[in-house]
């Protein structure tokens, strides 16, 4: 998954497409993966943004960006 995600930030696919292709790639993986997919990146590589938002007292995932370093520079 984390080849996929790099392959597909790089050639400047928007985040949401990037999503939906991993959905059918991958079914059985859901945000939570992909969050700690993309916080793993993030370690490896500091300049790699990635934005999260958590709500509700259950702390459910409501929103996931990220930025690959290239995407950044733009």
């Amino acid at each position: 998954m984390h080849d996929d995600v790099k392959l597909l930030a790089t050639c400047g696919v928007r985040a949401d497409a990037i999503i939906e292709v991993l959905q059918v790639k991958y079914p059985d993986n859901d945000a939570g993966s992909m969050y700690l997919e993309l916080m793993k990146q993030q370690q490896e590589n500091p300049i790699f943004h990635v934005n999260v938002c958590f709500e509700g007292q259950d702390n459910h995932l409501t929103r996931l960006c990220w930025m690959s370093p290239s995407q950044l520079q733009l």
